[in-house]
């Protein structure tokens, strides 16, 4: 079975893709986010968005600024959008190639692909089921501020991305992530029940 796992920033994908992992041993796992920070330790593709950017996204030694990145991109959204197309492409590739790997396992029950713009970019994967991590607008902010510190284009982030509300609609699953742990857990437990995992 493939599932795609997406929601909002700070929605805590992450986390739910780790207590899922914790419950379930036949799975594999899949995070567009992680192969996204190894492309962006690779120079030819940084060659290519210095190309966009003009080197912006560099710090004084020339390396990677995440910081500077981060801004530039969520306070223009064209900019954005050339980056994203820089990325996505060679995100997409990868993701099917694992996919291919997994069609041919057989100690493999699931395959869990952690999509965070799933909805907004009408990313093309098949899949079985779509699970949305939701949570509050407001909840995300407060983890923003936690992992970020305060930002001045906070707004940006969470505009650049759909509503929860949007989002909800089009989910197979939606797992709201505003209560404790053991809340999320028992979650996952439900999900996994439902699917005789």
């Amino acid at each position: 079975m493939k599932l795609v796992v997406t929601g909002g920033i700070a929605s805590g994908k992450t986390e739910f893709c780790r207590v899922l992992a914790s419950h379930c041993k036949n799975v594999s796992f899949f995070s567009c986010d992680e192969l996204v920070s190894k492309f962006l330790q690779d120079e030819e593709v940084l060659k290519k968005m210095d190309a966009i950017a003009h080197l912006e996204f560099r710090d004084i030694n020339g390396f990677l600024s995440k910081d500077k990145l981060r801004q530039q991109i969520f306070t223009n959204p064209h900019l954005r959008e050339q980056v994203e197309a820089i990325l996505h492409p060679l995100v997409q590739k990868e993701l099917l190639a694992n996919k291919e790997k997994f069609t041919k396992l057989t100690n493999i029950d699931l395959f869990v692909v952690e999509i965070p713009l799933f909805f907004e970019r009408n990313f093309a994967f098949d899949c079985d089921q779509v699970i949305l991590v939701a949570t509050k607008k407001s909840t995300q902010e407060k983890r923003l501020l936690k992992r970020w510190g305060k930002l001045s284009y906070l707004e940006d982030i969470l505009n650049s991305q759909l509503p929860m509300k949007n989002k909800i609609p089009q989910a197979d699953v939606v797992v709201w992530n505003e209560g404790s742990f053991q809340c999320l857990t028992g979650q996952v437990d439900c999900f996994l029940n439902k699917l005789c995992l």
